[in-house]
C-alpha cells in the first residue's frame, strides 16, 4: 500500500507539470527514492489512475465540454446585446442617423493643432463586436453540427457554387391583374 506521501508525488507526476528535479525538491524527497517508486507498479498504477481522471475531468469540465463552450458562447453573445441595447438606449445617439441600432460608436478626434485645435464627433459601426458575433455563430454552429461545408466556405473567403433550381410556373402566376 502506498504511502501518503507517495500518493501525493504520483499525482504530482500524473499531472504533467513538474519535472521530476521540481517533483523532489516540492516533496522533499531525494531523485533516487523516485527513481526507486517508479520502478513500483502499484505507484505506476496510482500515476495512471490520476491522469485517466485528469483526462475525464478535462473532457468533460469547462471549455472542453461541448455544452460549457455553448453556454459560454450564449453567456459572451448576451453581453454584447447588451453593450449593443444599452447604446441603442443613449439618448445621445437618438439624433445620430443609425444611433438608435445601438450599433454606431462615438469617438472623439482632434483636428488642428494649438490654438487652431478643436474637437469633433465620429460615428462608426463597430464593426468588432458585429464580427465578434459573426464568430460566436458562426462557431457554435459547427460545433453543434448545424453548418455544412458550403457555409464554411463562404465563412472562410473561398470562393462559393451555389446552385439553383429553376421554380415552375403555376398557371395563377402568368395572370396579369
Amino acid at each position: 500500500m502506498l504511502t501518503g506521501k507517495q500518493i501525493r508525488v504520483a499525482r504530482l507526476y500524473a499531472e504533467g507539470w513538474l519535472n521530476k528535479r521540481q517533483i523532489c525538491k516540492r516533496s522533499k524527497i531525494n531523485r533516487t527514492t523516485l527513481f526507486n517508486w517508479l520502478k513500483l507498479d502499484e505507484f505506476n498504477a496510482q500515476v495512471k489512475t490520476f491522469r485517466d481522471d485528469y483526462v475525464k475531468r478535462v473532457r468533460t469540465e469547462g471549455i472542453a465540454s461541448l455544452e460549457n463552450r455553448i453556454r459560454l458562447y450564449n453567456q459572451m453573445e448576451n453581453r454584447l446585446r447588451r453593450v449593443i441595447d444599452e447604446r441603442a438606449k443613449d439618448p445621445t445617439m437618438k439624433s445620430v442617423p443609425g444611433g438608435k441600432t445601438g450599433v454606431l460608436v462615438r469617438r472623439m478626434k482632434s483636428i488642428g493643432s494649438g490654438e487652431n485645435q478643436t474637437m469633433v464627433e465620429e460615428y462608426e459601426v463597430d464593426t468588432a463586436t458585429l464580427k465578434e458575433l459573426r464568430e460566436m455563430a458562426m462557431q457554435a454552429s459547427k460545433e453543434l453540427g448545424q453548418i455544412n461545408r458550403a457555409a464554411e466556405n463562404e465563412a472562410d473567403g473561398e470562393e462559393l457554387t451555389i446552385r439553383v433550381r429553376p421554380v415552375r410556373k403555376r398557371a395563377s402566376d402568368n395572370d396579369t391583374a
